[in-house]
């Protein structure tokens, strides 16, 4: 049956697994309600499929987050009004020639937010039942699963379940399958903003990451973190903060992961850049974000950007960001 979303928290009585197999109508209901397309739904995969892309092989696996409005687009500003978040966890093997077989993590989340649910793999992870055609963004995608190993658990800093571990496994035999996909969604966890949360930045974690071989042996991985903001009145916002840059950083701290959210277009479709310097004298052209189209409608919007710098501590002792029109 399908729900609302009040009507899903009131009535739900069990744990873990119940709420994670309602979730996904949960979704369906919100993608709905925000009158989403299904070229739209698509152009939201498109642009999200493929998470932060590391710029050389580190020969290990990095686990990386995004956040999805109810109408599965990307945003990291958010209101004071009971929005949906929708979490995106995605794996990346950076590796040429290591394979995967099988993954763990856990999540973090703010406690000043509201935490609903997760989806469960079935096998794999879709955003709504109406489309289950998205699975194919899944990292495990088409590889046959452990049914008894293929699972996601309620992230840290929320009290209405225990926090639990994410493992998902390809099926055993001699040897685990490996997984032939360099990039793809792994976990989705839904998020409300609660009318009365502070304003400021929130900061989601991934800890513990985990990854194996075929063989069961363990390969390097490395987890990160994702910011969003919570403002008055997201439109408002954006009419006075146009180019909004937000940093995060990984669990090493090595790198900083910078991420510029879509914007509509701007007159003369002009584009925008991510520039840095550690001088404020010498500025480095780090990347151009692209422009796209909904269909429908045919309006043109910039594709969010994101831009991992490498090995920032050791190159800078201070590095400043901005972003910048090009005339």
């Amino acid at each position: 049956m399908k729900t609302g979303l009040e009507n899903l928290l009131s009535k739900v009585k069990s744990t873990g697994n119940k709420l994670a197999s309602t979730v996904s109508t949960l979704a369906s209901n919100a993608t709905k309600k925000a009158k989403t397309s299904l070229s739209s739904i698509a152009l939201g995969t498109a642009l999200l499929a493929s998470p932060p892309t590391t710029q050389d092989a580190n020969a290990e696996v990095l686990f990386t987050m995004d956040s999805w409005n109810g109408a599965a687009f990307p945003s990291r500003i958010w209101a004071q009004n009971r929005q949906m978040l929708q979490l995106i966890v995605y794996a990346e093997n950076t590796s040429p020639t290591q394979k995967v077989s099988g993954l763990q993590w856990e999540i973090k989340m703010p406690e000043e937010l509201e935490y609903l649910g997760r989806v469960a793999p079935n096998p794999y992870l879709y955003i709504t039942d109406s489309h289950p055609e998205t699975r194919t963004n899944d990292f495990f995608y088409p590889k046959p699963m452990d049914p008894s190993s293929n699972y996601t658990a309620h992230p840290h800093g929320q009290t209405k379940w225990p926090a639990g571990k994410n493992v998902r496994f390809t099926k055993q035999g001699s040897t685990r399958p490996p997984v032939e996909k360099t990039k793809g969604w792994i976990g989705m966890y839904y998020v409300e903003i609660p009318l009365d949360c502070p304003l400021g930045n929130y900061t989601f974690h991934v800890l513990n990451p985990k990854a194996f071989n075929p063989q069961g042996e363990p390969i390097p991985t490395r987890g990160t973190q994702m910011t969003i903001k919570v403002v008055p009145d997201k439109w408002e916002y954006y009419a006075t903060n146009k180019f909004e840059l937000i940093q995060d950083t990984d669990t090493n701290g090595e790198d900083n992961y910078l991420y510029l959210p879509p914007y509509d277009a701007l007159p003369n479709e002009k584009r925008i850049r991510i520039k840095a310097t550690s001088d404020f004298k010498n500025w480095d052209n780090l990347a151009t974000n692209e422009i796209i189209m909904l269909v429908p409608p045919d309006v043109p919007y910039y594709a969010p950007l994101h831009y991992i710098d490498k090995g920032v501590r050791e190159k800078h002792s201070m590095r400043f960001y901005i972003p910048e029109v090009i005339e």
